[in-house]
């Protein structure tokens, strides 16, 4: 994984965001051979996790990617709330924000079902296989179709191994 993502990760964790880890970058950490140059995650709409998200992104000049950079853009607890998904743009790099991402109950379904994984001194929650492929599913735009052979690829091995 490119230091900058996982400096991305690194960041949420400290400011102790209740996060989840989706799409590519998930796919690699669960040993996918997946490229991929932003991070996505989905993350919990409490206030408190709203707010603490508000401050780490402010603190790495969060912007909206792919719109003029004149355009008023307020980061705060209150956009979280208001919106579902935001495509953002930071001093370590891209990052995707998604509330409930397709094909998902809830985030705390991911939650609940995502594995720990240690990321060379701290730790994040990452999406289970199953709920990858779920999500993938309902995206469903050509390269979802060949992730979901890859992942389910990487489920065969994992289950001929016994983990």
């Amino acid at each position: 994984m490119p230091p900058e993502l996982r400096e991305i990760l690194r960041l949420l964790t400290d400011h102790h965001i209740r996060f989840v880890v989706i799409g590519g970058i998930a796919m690699r950490l669960h040993g996918c051979a997946h490229i991929t140059e932003d991070v996505d995650i989905s993350y919990s709409r409490d206030r408190e996790n709203l707010r603490s998200m508000a401050t780490a992104l402010r603190d790495q000049h969060a912007r909206l990617r792919g719109v003029p950079p004149e355009l008023p853009f307020v980061l705060d607890e209150y956009t979280f709330r208001n919106v579902e998904n935001l495509t953002l743009e930071t001093d370590l790099g891209a990052l995707d924000l998604l509330a409930t991402p397709a094909g998902v109950d809830s985030f705390d379904g991911l939650w609940e079902r995502g594995v720990e994984m240690n990321l060379e001194g701290f730790s994040v929650r990452v999406v289970s296989l199953d709920d990858l492929i779920a999500m993938k599913r309902a995206a469903n735009r050509p390269k979802d179709q060949n992730h979901i052979l890859e992942i389910q690829a990487l489920q065969k091995l994992l289950a001929e191994e016994g983990r």
